[in-house]
């Protein structure tokens, strides 16, 4: 309960701190907390998109972004007003550098917040971060927070508004350590 109470705590604020990482070793119950923080979440009406990676190309970072556009999309979190995002929402871009592009304009221009959400936030969540780095390692979170130049390089890093916040759950090591994430530079995890 204080685990949960803590989470939902930091999905009602809105200030620059707007990431938080849980994770622990394998089997102490991330996947069920953060399912029962998402209900809670849900029953209070904060608006959030979720994706419970497993094994498989299904749950690569790019495949999770798909899920969070179509998502969002079915539960009109979109401003669709605009016909050049109402004409990528119906046929998602394939390139990776796209959909991130995508992903970032919706959130940053394109967000409905909806009347009857108290907190005026967005949650977003991944839970099993880890089982997304081994379904294809070559892509990273932090590749989701860069601008990218025409040649698709890393130009300068992006930030989602403060009411945009951010959940990832992952395996750690017994001792706490991880080995392989890379997450944006501008922020701390907890």
């Amino acid at each position: 309960d204080r685990e949960k109470n803590v989470i939902l705590d930091f999905c009602s604020k809105s200030d620059a701190q707007n990431m938080l990482c849980v994770k622990s070793p394998a089997g102490m119950g991330k996947g069920a907390l953060i399912a029962d923080v998402i209900q809670q979440l849900k029953e209070d009406r904060t608006q959030v998109l979720y994706h419970f990676c497993g094994a498989g190309m299904q749950n690569s970072l790019h495949a999770t972004l798909y899920h969070f556009i179509l998502q969002g999309a079915r539960t009109a979190y979109w401003d669709r007003s605009d016909e050049s995002i109402d004409r990528k929402l119906n046929r998602l871009p394939s390139k990776l550098i796209d959909v991130i592009h995508l992903f970032q304009s919706l959130l940053n221009e394109h967000l409905n917040i909806q009347k009857n959400n108290t907190t005026g936030n967005l949650v977003i969540v991944i839970d099993g971060l880890d089982e997304a780095q081994v379904a294809y390692s070559q892509l990273k979170i932090s590749d989701w927070f860069y601008k990218y130049n025409e040649k698709e390089e890393p130009e300068e890093d992006w930030r989602s508004s403060s009411n945009i916040r951010w959940i990832f759950t992952y395996r750690c090591d017994d001792d706490g350590k991880e080995s392989f994430y890379q997450f944006p530079k501008m922020k701390e995890c907890a």
